[in-house]
């Protein structure tokens, strides 16, 4: 495709990549978003008169003189642009209206969940779109994710049923949306909240790279210190930015598995290299799927149904199995069937079987909620300026 041919497409491409550039780096100069997007000088100075005319920017002075003219800085206004992020659970919808960064500004609940997911968000949005400018929308689901539709276990237990709210609020908004499992956008919220709450490093990691070996009142330490606790650092807290806080990191070059424990078995989210591990057809993470002992049935063996030294061993073997293939940093351990009476005999059994150099750091988190909340608001505002897409073909 020529952009040069389509003036109208072309300016929507640069000033897509000025609202992405000042979203990453918060406060800028003329200069710095010129050589940030390489656009022009001349491009960038019209986009951005025409953008703080539109009062998407404010200038908020000038930059420290070196020698020349000073220049000035600006930044997004925190009041322009938002996106809605909708959790949905088992038995409720909930709403997130956020900001640019990804910091959440308002959050409530629609009412329960009944068979027709589509009534209470569609009729959310057609309130909220005549208050505020949306420019993504998420969607949580409790479902298998396939291009705009979801997969959820019927009342029956035994098929898959088809929803396609996330296609149909695309073509009914026109608005960019982006739909994901809850227990990958789980362990996004949750990696992102701890990188937030130790963006250096793990505290629980000593000066030779072990873990728990900290005394600093971080995870390491308290009373299960002994044991590689890490049961009170506080991911589940949720995000306490501000508005004006500016961009807050993803997660990065992370890897962790987040692992919850149901009624029916384990699922997992797995983040490599900061990015959600999803597979073909997006199947990955189905632990309960795994053969174990007599149990060859998927779906069969179900926690809920051994003692404790049972589950000890069990959730030992898992673990190895997942340290094995993707040899993450962080595991954590969640969900209503987890025992966290459990923790410190699985933390000796992984290092009883784990050596050295690929030793985890397992952490046990108490509430998903806030992480999941977490997780849709970053997946939702990164992509609120997704309007124009370029690709390489």
């Amino acid at each position: 495709m020529n952009l040069t041919a389509r003036p109208q497409m072309l300016k929507q491409v640069n000033l897509s990549l000025i609202r992405n550039a000042f979203k990453s780096i918060g406060i800028a100069t003329r200069a710095e978003i010129a050589d940030k997007t390489m656009i022009s000088p001349t491009t960038v100075r019209s986009l951005m008169t025409e953008m703080q005319r539109n009062g998407e920017i404010e200038s908020i002075g000038y930059a420290e003189s070196s020698g020349g003219r000073k220049a000035e800085r600006y930044r997004f206004k925190s009041n322009r642009f938002f996106s809605v992020s909708f959790c949905i659970t088992s038995d409720a919808v909930h709403y997130l209206i956020v900001d640019i960064y990804g910091n959440t500004l308002e959050a409530g609940e629609l009412g329960k969940l009944d068979v027709d997911t589509r009534e209470p968000i569609v009729s959310f949005l057609d309130q909220l779109l005549t208050q505020r400018e949306i420019k993504s929308i998420g969607l949580g689901v409790p479902g298998i994710v396939d291009d705009g539709v979801y997969w959820s276990m019927a009342p029956d237990g035994d098929s898959l049923t088809r929803i396609d709210i996330g296609v149909f609020l695309a073509q009914l908004y026109g608005i960019p949306v982006i739909m994901e499992n809850d227990l990958n956008a789980i362990a996004i919220g949750y990696c992102r909240s701890y990188e937030k709450q130790y963006p250096a490093g793990s505290p629980d990691s000593g000066s030779d790279g072990s873990p728990g070996s900290s005394s600093d009142g971080g995870p390491g330490s308290g009373p299960d210190s002994s044991s590689d606790s890490a049961s009170d650092i506080d991911p589940d807290s949720g995000s306490d930015n501000s508005p004006e806080s500016g961009p807050a990191g993803g997660p990065g070059s992370t890897n962790m598995a987040y692992i919850s424990f149901a009624e029916h078995g384990i699922s997992a989210g797995f983040i490599a290299g900061g990015k959600i591990v999803r597979g073909f057809k997006n199947h990955a993470g189905e632990l309960s799927l795994v053969p174990h002992c007599q149990y060859d049935t998927p779906y069969e063996f179900a926690p809920a149904k051994m003692d404790d030294d049972q589950f000890v061993a069990y959730v030992v073997k898992v673990l190895s199995w997942i340290c094995a293939i993707l040899n993450p940093q962080y595991i954590t351990l969640a969900g209503p069937e987890f025992r966290e009476n459990c923790l410190a005999a699985i933390r000796d059994g992984i290092r009883a079987r784990i050596s050295h150099n690929m030793l985890p750091e397992v952490h046990y988190s108490s509430d998903a909620r806030n992480n999941y909340f977490e997780g849709m608001a970053f997946l939702t505002a990164e992509r609120i300026f997704d309007e124009v897409h370029l690709r390489k073909m």
